[in-house]
């Protein structure tokens, strides 16, 4: 920071202008996305090279740098509230996901590798809730990816003029515990969310 100043008296000072030096670099290419987590004051952004970026909300200052590789396609990124990073990314050239979860320092803790269908959206209510297109929504916990909770399928998985039904949207409302789903088809339906998802 610049100060420029102008001594008035013995003790007081006029200040002209105030100007900030520094700036931050974190990409070099395309940012796709950020998450801003209000409670640790931190701001995460990933690029379309599969470089996520922790940055101090204040003063940008770098906390860490995770390199996937390009071979991601970051799709999302949800902080939990253990302070983990759950990363949700395709494998370019490849009809697979794969969802990762970091520790803030960059620690990887688990992650998971599955080709049966794309996830939509994830959500975090205590556990990590993944929706899948084809309707079904699996449960994590956010620390092992290995034993899912699968246990809230949508009543309404039909078939439709030859087509399956698929997800076209998808909220998660923390205060009444239920998903609004929006289906191909366009009928809408509330899913309640057991406990055991929670």
């Amino acid at each position: 920071m610049k100060i420029d100043f102008e001594s008035i008296e013995k003790d007081n000072y006029k200040i002209n202008s105030v100007s900030i030096l520094k700036s931050v670099k974190a990409h070099r290419s395309l940012i796709k996305g950020i998450v801003y987590n209000e409670r640790l004051n931190i701001i995460i952004s990933w690029s379309e090279e599969g470089v996520i970026s922790i940055n101090n909300d204040y003063s940008f200052d770098f906390l860490n740098i995770i390199d996937l590789g390009n071979i991601y396609d970051i799709k999302e990124i949800l902080i939990s509230k253990y302070d983990l990073i759950c990363v949700n990314c395709d494998i370019i050239g490849n009809y697979k996901y794969k969802m990762f979860c970091f520790t803030l320092n960059g620690i990887q803790a688990t992650f998971c590798e599955d080709s049966s269908d794309n996830i939509y959206r994830c959500f975090f209510e205590g556990k990590l809730n993944v929706v899948y297109t084809n309707g079904i929504i699996i449960s994590y916990n956010c620390y092992d990816f290995q034993n899912p909770f699968k246990n809230l399928v949508p009543k309404y998985i039909e078939v439709f003029e030859g087509e399956r039904i698929r997800i076209n949207y998808c909220n998660y409302y923390p205060k009444i515990k239920k998903y609004l789903i929006i289906y191909s088809d366009n009928n809408i339906s509330f899913e309640k969310v057991s406990k055991s998802f929670i």
